[in-house]
């Protein structure tokens, strides 16, 4: 689900997105979680973000589950969208 709506966003033809600097923060969370699917290594960044700059590492074990967690779940995310362009193209899976 959340694959097919990264491949709507990542056809379009704009980039940018003004919606991103809003003071309404769902129009907000929206343009920056679409501006997201455009970013390399976007588990790798995820993780970093979760563990290092949201301070994950201070839970411990329980922490590092978590934010490992996250960042398999947006590697899923990557593998699903490079899927589905691959059947769009015509090539084998």
């Amino acid at each position: 689900m959340e694959a097919i709506e990264s491949i709507k966003y990542l056809n379009r033809d704009t980039y940018a997105n003004p919606t991103a600097f809003s003071r309404d923060p769902a129009s907000r969370r929206k343009a920056l979680k679409n501006l997201s699917f455009r970013v390399p290594l976007r588990p790798w960044v995820k993780f970093v973000y979760l563990y290092l700059i949201k301070r994950g590492f201070l839970d411990g074990r329980a922490g590092l589950t978590y934010c490992v967690l996250q960042s398999i779940y947006e590697y899923m995310i990557v593998l699903k969208i490079q899927e589905i362009r691959r059947r769009e193209r015509g090539l084998p899976v």
